[in-house]
């Protein structure tokens, strides 16, 4: 297969307000250790982070999944319902974090950032229709930033 990079996202470290008044404070990257994880099983690497500060401290966190889950939107709404804490790329949070359904924690730390890839067959024309697709979507994560 051959792979494009369209841009990238930001993750975030996101939990409910309804988790978080029940739950101990997360001050640093160290303290999710102690909290309920809700594992997208969809990363490579979905309960071990990496966290950069602003200083260039690095920490690297392993986290308790308690649960798990192969659907980004099934992870957004069990994380709306107070189940734990987890990342989602920003995108994706976007509503959630406006609307105050979650929270961003650790602001001050970064994750490295996600990428977005078109996947072609090998050695293939691409069609007109999905180029023209891959295209727009270039442009439209431009403007959002990403």
């Amino acid at each position: 297969l051959r792979a494009t990079r369209l841009g990238d996202f930001a993750q975030v470290v996101v939990a409910s307000p309804a988790y978080l008044a029940k739950a101990p404070r997360i001050a640093h990257p160290r303290d999710l250790a102690g909290h309920p994880w809700v594992a997208l099983t969809l990363l490579p690497t979905p309960l071990t982070w990496k966290f950069t500060s602003a200083r260039g401290q690095v920490q690297t966190v392993r986290v308790n999944g308690m649960l798990r889950t192969d659907s980004a939107s099934a992870l957004r709404s069990l994380l709306q319902q107070g189940c734990g804490v987890s990342v989602m790329d920003e995108p994706s949070a976007a509503e959630a974090l406006r609307t105050g359904q979650l929270v961003r924690l650790l602001p001050q730390w970064s994750l490295p950032r996600g990428g977005i890839h078109a996947v072609h067959p090998p050695g293939r024309h691409v069609a007109a229709k999905a180029r023209a697709f891959v295209d727009f979507y270039q442009v439209w994560l431009r403007e959002q930033g990403g």
